[in-house]
């Protein structure tokens, strides 16, 4: 439900769409950064592995912006065939904003029990921990010609 919540958000600028003066180039749709922090809120609120899948996904992966309207008195009015901007004048115009990374707390079942930790384990934790050497690339080079899944 939270998904569909997200997708009904009536503030949205859709992939390769000019609306509220900025033209998104992005391959997806974006949403008002109320709709973003609702949907952020609602899967938290789930505590559930999926929801922290998806809002690790949507927001520490992909990292998908969300925009908020604010009214400009420059904003152009009518776009030339060339790019330029025949008429000026005021109206929302939209200004994006990069997402801050999706924090959930693991849950007590997740973490380890004093002293049943082995060296292995730890050695594991702190490599999950530490995350990929390259932020962004969603899996870290090993021997040529093989890829490893990020560790979410």
């Amino acid at each position: 439900s939270c998904c569909r919540e997200h997708d009904q958000c009536s503030v949205q600028i859709t992939a390769l769409q000019r609306k509220h003066g900025i033209f998104n180039l992005r391959p997806y749709t974006i949403s008002h950064c109320d709709c973003d922090t609702r949907f952020r809120t609602c899967l938290m609120d789930l505590n559930d592995t999926i929801a922290d899948f998806i809002g690790t996904t949507y927001f520490s992966v992909l990292q998908i912006p969300c925009f908020y309207l604010e009214e400009s008195d420059e904003a152009c009015l009518e776009w030339a065939w060339w790019g330029g901007c025949n008429k000026r004048g005021r109206m929302l115009m939209a200004h994006t904003v990069p997402p801050s990374a999706y924090g959930s707390v693991p849950s007590v079942t997740t973490l380890p029990q004093p002293g049943t930790e082995t060296t292995k384990d730890r050695k594991h934790r702190k490599r999950k921990l530490q995350g990929p050497e390259h932020p962004g690339v969603p899996w870290q080079r090993g021997r040529p010609g093989s890829r490893r899944k990020l560790l979410l």
